[in-house]
């Protein structure tokens, strides 16, 4: 699945709109602050961890391999490292 930015960015600006929709009285401003950031930054973080594990990783072909068994059933690894992307 490709990756949404769209639906990233619909993410942030609601853990924004969320905050900015709280009161916040004089004698608490500090403190409410404080953790309307905490908060903030704690919806963003997963607004980014959904959007990053929501991408398709594809690899390059051409990876070489190690292989055994028969012809019909065969088990391996890859033997080094490949390229890949996240789209």
């Amino acid at each position: 699945m490709a990756l949404e930015t769209s639906a990233l960015a619909t993410k942030i600006k609601e853990a924004f709109d969320r905050q900015s929709d709280k009161g916040i009285s004089d004698d608490k401003k500090n403190k409410d602050m404080e953790k309307a950031r905490k908060e903030i930054a704690d919806e963003i973080a997963e607004a980014i961890e959904t959007f990053v594990k929501s991408g398709t990783v594809t690899v390059d072909t051409g990876i070489a391999v190690s292989t055994t068994g028969s012809a019909a059933a065969q088990s391996g690894f890859t033997t080094s490292t490949g390229t890949g992307s996240i789209s």
